[in-house]
């Protein structure tokens, strides 16, 4: 059976065991793989090491390296675009809703973005939406 392979960029279910194992056992396909980073530095070691991910789950908001604190995860996005990279993305963020991600430039200009969740409030949706672009 096909191994669905899933790159999580995420800073706090990175960091967190149970959150971890929750995400791998409750939101994503029992046959995928997941590799956690929990930085934007991490993702693209994971990146530069196997391009064999299906999926990238991509937390829009999540400590940056230096200054840039913010919305790490867009411009992670961004640098991804440039480099055209080919992975499809689902962004994510407890703290950004669906009008302040559709308004930003990089969401409408990308092809590669399948969606935007809000973590707490539509892990059903999540879910669902990772289940039809793996079947």
């Amino acid at each position: 059976m096909y191994s669905f392979n899933i790159l999580v960029v995420d800073d706090e279910i990175a960091a967190d065991e149970i959150s971890r194992r929750n995400f791998q056992t409750e939101i994503v396909p029992k046959e995928s793989t997941c590799t956690f980073a929990g930085s934007s530095q991490e993702a693209e070691e994971q990146l530069s090491l196997s391009n064999n991910y299906d999926l990238i789950l991509l937390d829009i908001v999540f400590p940056g390296q230096g200054a840039s604190a913010n919305r790490e995860g867009l411009k992670l996005l961004e640098r991804w675009k440039k480099q055209k990279r080919k992975e499809k993305v689902i962004l994510m963020s407890a703290h950004t809703t669906h009008e302040q991600i559709e308004n930003e430039q990089i969401f409408k200009a990308s092809q590669n973005i399948l969606g935007f969740f809000q973590k707490q409030a539509e892990l059903d949706g999540l879910k669902n939406q990772i289940r039809v672009y793996w079947e």
